[in-house]
């Protein structure tokens, strides 16, 4: 059995449960700490997401969200509620930032998207990310 991760036993995350993890990932994102992913991805995660598509590894994941922090640079995950059923959690919020309008340098577009994900836990690693969003259009170039 591989080493627990080290994400922190800190006021907000206080426990190894998978509520916790899903916080701390969500925290990670926020801060824009992608070098915190290996503690918190398995090397074989697959991420679903309506926009980005579906990418499986590590690498592929850290790549989708440096990708997405580019085009949105005030990207942010606002959380309204976390649901943990065994090591399924369920996470509803809403997506914010702005992006860069095709074709028009410079000029930045403010998008907010409420979104869910199902994320499964295994062995106190992400496994697997499924994210669903409100219908419509993209939010931009993700």
């Amino acid at each position: 059995m591989r080493s627990r991760p080290a994400f922190p036993r800190t006021a907000e995350f206080e426990s190894r449960e998978p509520v916790s993890l899903v916080r701390y990932f969500l925290s990670a994102l926020n801060r824009r700490d992608l070098a915190e992913f290996p503690d918190m991805i398995g090397p074989e995660c697959r991420f679903e997401d309506p926009f980005a598509g579906a990418v499986t590894g590590l690498e592929a994941v850290r790549a989708l969200w440096e990708r997405r922090f580019t085009e949105w640079p005030d990207f942010v995950v606002e959380t309204e509620a976390l649901l943990r059923e065994g090591e399924q959690v369920a996470l509803f919020g809403r997506m914010r930032g702005s992006f860069e309008k095709a074709g028009f340098p410079g000029e930045r577009q403010a998008r907010s998207l409420r979104f869910a994900v199902l994320v499964d836990i295994r062995d106190d690693q992400i496994v697997r990310w499924r994210c669903y969003t409100e219908a419509g259009e993209p939010p931009g170039p993700i």
